[in-house]
């Protein structure tokens, strides 16, 4: 069994990071896996740390460079790849891995095996509709979306509710579909130096997430007047980037929050912001799973967030965390109000949340049911060819 997965990438973000995990896994528990790399070359240097990461797991990593998504030179490369080595098993995440994967399946080598992990939908129709199916239209990526599961062999979801929106829209045969949590394993993070830096007020909340609509951060930062006024000591840290980082600290002038909010951009490591944090909010619209509560947890932090996909999946609402009737910022603001004023149940639900982490979100178990899946798919073709033989 010889696996390659293989995505398009222009720098790490969950996908990424799901493929960081588990790569070196597979190859310490001796599978034959490789990662192939598809990128603008405007895009190398994003992607070189994550390069660096894998090759130093022993994982075997191919670079394609093209300046288009999809073209006829592109699936020639990768078909001469794919026959060079002998993969038997695509491992295909996100749509242009997908779309690619299953044009090598049809028009190239019928034979091969594709297993399609699915991390979510368009960022646009998350941020305007969630996983509300009955808003879905056929665009091209629903037609191209369709296309491509008709061809894999099994498709994998990070979320159940990841997995009832693709079975709900039709787009994948149920038969094919299942889901496999996303599992990873935080301890090895390092220790830190001059904590200090990472903490500015008592008590701290932090969000992190890519600044975009979908992330919903406007709706967090319009309860924080209010909160200051019930913490005058309170600080917020917001880790990430994007399109909407100067609109939102316009937003924070305008209300004048600025002196208390604060912007640290992308972080290669989040975690001593959130180890020096009290909890993580997550004012998120959707989610196809929700990294970062796992993140949150890890450091026995309690999560705070909207009760909406796929979050529903993963926080029991006062048991780790605290789930608020979508999209009211005014439950955020009694949430938020009631947990910050009582430690011990703050604490606690970290604590559970902590707990949970380790025994349902764990990297092993991510692995091995991932194992199974790439067996199955073996072992369906061999009783096959047994079958008719």
């Amino acid at each position: 069994m010889k696996i390659l997965f293989f995505q398009k990438m222009a720098g790490i973000s969950g996908s990424e990071r799901y493929l960081l995990n588990i790569l070196p896994e597979l190859k310490k528990r001796g599978l034959d896996v490789s990662f192939l790399l598809l990128q603008h070359p405007f895009s190398s240097k994003k992607n070189a740390e994550f390069i660096g990461f894998l090759k130093s797991s022993q994982v075997q990593v191919f670079t394609i460079n093209a300046y288009f998504s999809i073209s006829p030179l592109l699936l020639i490369k990768i078909f001469y790849l794919i026959k060079k080595h002998n993969f038997n098993i695509l491992h295909t995440n996100l749509i242009h891995a997908d779309f690619l994967g299953a044009l090598i399946k049809r028009f190239f080598i019928r034979s091969i095996k594709i297993l399609s992990t699915k991390h979510g939908y368009t960022e646009q129709f998350q941020a305007e509709h969630g996983f509300d199916c009955s808003k879905l239209t056929h665009d091209s990526f629903f037609i191209v979306s369709r296309w491509a599961a008709k061809q894999a062999d099994s498709v994998v979801c990070i979320s159940r509710s990841l997995e009832n929106f693709y079975k709900t829209s039709s787009i994948v045969d149920q038969k094919k579909i299942s889901t496999i949590p996303y599992g990873f394993d935080f301890s090895y993070q390092p220790s830190y130096e001059n904590l200090a830096k990472y903490n500015f007020g008592n008590p701290q909340l932090i969000v992190t997430g890519r600044l975009e609509p979908v992330k919903q951060h406007n709706l967090f930062l319009n309860i924080l007047p209010k909160l200051k006024l019930l913490f005058p000591d309170l600080s917020v840290v917001m880790v990430g980037d994007g399109s909407l980082m100067e609109e939102l600290k316009h937003i924070c002038l305008e209300m004048n929050i600025h002196d208390f909010v604060h912007w640290v951009g992308f972080q290669d490591n989040v975690h001593p912001y959130i180890s020096n944090s009290d909890l993580m909010v997550v004012p998120s619209r959707s989610e196809g799973f929700g990294l970062v509560i796992l993140e949150a947890w890890f450091h026995a932090k309690p999560v705070v967030a909207f009760d909406v996909p796929a979050i529903s999946d993963i926080v029991d609402n006062k048991q780790d965390g605290i789930l608020i009737e979508p999209f009211s910022t005014e439950k955020l603001l009694d949430a938020l109000s009631a947990i910050l004023s009582d430690r011990k149940i703050m604490h606690q639900y970290g604590k559970n949340g902590q707990i949970k982490q380790q025994d349902l979100y764990a990297k092993n178990a991510m692995v091995s049911l991932t194992i199974k899946k790439l067996q199955s798919l073996i072992e369906k073709d061999f009783n096959t060819i047994t079958k008719y033989n």
